[in-house]
């Protein structure tokens, strides 16, 4: 990779095979280099056309769960399309790195320490949990570890949401580039979801071909699709200074995320599960649709949390009246938002443009 790559993008998974005992635990990870990131969203959105039969999907971003439900026992089929996928990125010329993490807990028999910066105390978590908690937070790793050794400075960054604590790796990340945080951003963000879909496409060639987490048969996978450009970074043992948290705090996503946000106002009508009824339902496509078209990400305003988050020119979906009431007492107090009511969006009369 060189500088002229403008944007970076990243997304990861969790390895685990096994159980019990004879369970193993690692990182995959994958961070995309694109150099011309408008001319790859057509790209994208041709591929993505092209997969899924006329009528069965309406969606502008797809993440792999959308494959692992469309293809379900079909596996063949499933490691087939996504390694179309890949042979497509690497056609284009999309720069391919994957990143992964193992440890030898023979080497850490006092575990890892974190914290110890300021007044955080020191602590020490076992490798394996350690490895959990480094899962929750690795796309940001993979783009520190691809920019580090790439010597990259200056690009835009484009992560899903994640949980993490600081990191020197995630200062010295966002200290060189220009980071935004995108919620939901593997559904309706076709960058990130190309990092979810070559993450997924590398885990399942080595779930299919019984191949074990190493740099050797990570690049063996991704030449299989005539990626012979990519490149696999292994971070571990030696990262430790830069990757387990400095001090007991949550980083601030809030300060990251791409503006204007889209904030849905729920109704509260089906409790605990409602999340679950709106994600199922048609018009979720839509909503990750107009974020799509909004170059944006997607969150459900929590009243406990975004109080102080809400920007001018943020979007505030409405399902209901109760919500309609909120959005509007919300401009009442000075806020300059967008309110949209979920009807609208279910039946296409929102033009983005209007918004430009």
């Amino acid at each position: 990779m060189a500088d002229y790559i403008s944007l970076m993008a990243a997304d990861s998974k969790s390895f685990t095979r096994g159980s019990g005992d004879r369970s193993f635990k690692g990182c995959l990870g994958v961070c995309l280099g694109f150099t011309n990131p408008d001319e790859f969203e057509q790209q994208y959105a041709e591929f993505v056309n092209g997969i899924f039969e006329y009528g069965h999907q309406n969606r502008k971003v797809i993440k792999s769960f959308d494959l692992n439900k469309y293809f379900k026992d079909d596996r063949s089929g499933l490691l087939s399309c996504l390694s179309s996928f890949v042979s497509m990125l690497s056609q284009n010329e999309v720069r391919i790195n994957a990143i992964f993490t193992t440890l030898n807990t023979k080497l850490l028999p006092d575990g890892i320490k974190k914290y110890g910066l300021g007044r955080s105390p020191s602590t020490t978590k076992k490798p394996l949990d350690f490895l959990d908690e480094l899962n929750n937070y690795y796309p940001y790793i993979a783009t520190w570890k691809v920019s580090k050794i790439a010597q990259l400075n200056g690009s835009d960054v484009a992560l899903d949401s994640f949980t993490g604590e600081y990191t020197n790796a995630w200062g010295e990340l966002c200290a060189h580039h220009n980071v935004s945080v995108i919620p939901k951003g593997d559904q309706c963000n076709p960058f990130i979801s190309s990092a979810d879909l070559v993450t997924a496409f590398i885990d399942e060639y080595l779930s299919q071909n019984h191949l074990p987490l190493n740099e050797e048969m990570i690049k063996l996978s991704l030449n299989n699709c005539d990626a012979n450009e990519s490149h696999v970074f292994y971070v571990g043992h030696n990262d430790f200074d830069n990757i387990v948290p400095i001090k007991k705090e949550k980083i601030n996503l809030v300060e990251y995320y791409r503006r204007p946000m889209i904030y849905i106002l729920k109704e509260d009508i089906l409790k605990q599960v409602e999340n679950k009824y709106i994600e199922t339902s048609p018009l979720w496509g839509k909503l990750l649709n107009f974020g799509c078209d909004m170059n944006s990400g997607i969150k459900y305003i929590s009243y406990s949390e975004d109080y102080n988050n809400i920007k001018d020119g943020d979007y505030l979906i409405y399902l209901g009246e109760k919500g309609k009431k909120q959005a509007d007492y919300l401009m009442k107090l000075g806020h300059r938002i967008n309110a949209i009511s979920s009807e609208d969006i279910l039946n296409d009369k929102i033009n983005p443009k209007c918004f430009e």
